[in-house]
């Protein structure tokens, strides 16, 4: 996986929308074309860009919850282990039409990213001291000091 390594030079910021962005147009194009090449295409891009979610955006969000995060780390599983459950079960018992998940998929993806926008998520402390980029490390750092209701010590 070269897009992790990518994420620490780059910043995580970008990596998360960009996934976001990415699978939505896909999903989009799952919806609106039906075309079975870009069928394949679009699941490939959203296979793909399943695991960057996963590895980044995790680590990005897990940087910004401080004291909560095996909270919000067991919330995550729990959820992703649901689905395991309940898309089965929608199938047998609800509706035999996919398109319903692909469009839960849609759903979750403008939550996610309308939060990740609405609130102020700043680019990673992490790599803002690795880029010597002391300044906006510091901006960040008082933020969450008043976020987090901490005095400096």
């Amino acid at each position: 996986m070269i897009f992790p390594p990518l994420s620490d030079k780059f910043g995580r910021k970008i990596f998360v929308i960009g996934v976001c962005v990415l699978q939505l147009l896909s999903m989009g194009v799952l919806l609106i074309i039906k075309d079975q090449f870009l069928f394949f295409l679009m699941t490939a891009f959203i296979g793909a860009s399943a695991p960057l979610k996963a590895m980044i955006a995790y680590t990005h969000l897990m940087e910004w919850i401080h004291g909560y995060e095996s909270l919000i780390s067991g919330l995550l599983f729990f959820y992703d282990g649901l689905m395991f459950i309940f898309c089965p079960l929608i199938l047998v018992y609800v509706t035999k039409n996919t398109t319903i998940f692909v469009y839960s998929a849609v759903a979750i993806n403008v939550i996610a990213l309308a939060i990740f926008l609405v609130k102020y998520f700043p680019e990673s402390p992490v790599f803002l001291l690795d880029k010597d980029r002391f300044k906006e490390f510091d901006v960040i750092l008082q933020k969450l000091f008043i976020e987090n209701k901490v005095g400096e010590q």
